[in-house]
């Protein structure tokens, strides 16, 4: 029993790193623009790559590290450096928005 819930907060990791990085680029590609399901679309395959490397990195963290000493918990922890690490960078962004016609001047 334990395991499966083990497994579960490992998938629950994943899907809340990937969300959040999927969101992020929707907002970004949307900003000063309408929301189209084509914007959308290129927003979850701009993620493809980031999602295979969330993946690996959850296949390989240890859930049994629970709470870290001072209290916080490590899950969460780990959730926000993910979170950091693969969200989706500026150049990967102005190249999206070059596919959708939306490029914003340069400041």
């Amino acid at each position: 029993m334990y395991q499966g819930a083990k497994n579960d907060v490992k998938d629950l990791m994943a899907y809340i790193v990937n969300l959040i990085c999927v969101v992020q680029a929707i907002f970004l590609l949307a900003s000063g623009g309408r929301l189209t399901p084509n914007t959308v679309a290129l927003a979850v395959g701009g993620c493809t790559e980031q999602r295979k490397s969330v993946q690996h990195s959850v296949d390989r963290f240890d859930a049994n590290r629970g709470i870290l000493l001072g209290g916080r918990d490590y899950v969460l922890e780990q959730v926000v450096e993910w979170i950091w690490h693969y969200s989706i960078k500026d150049d990967k962004i102005e190249e999206l928005r070059r596919e959708i016609g939306q490029v914003l001047p340069s400041s």
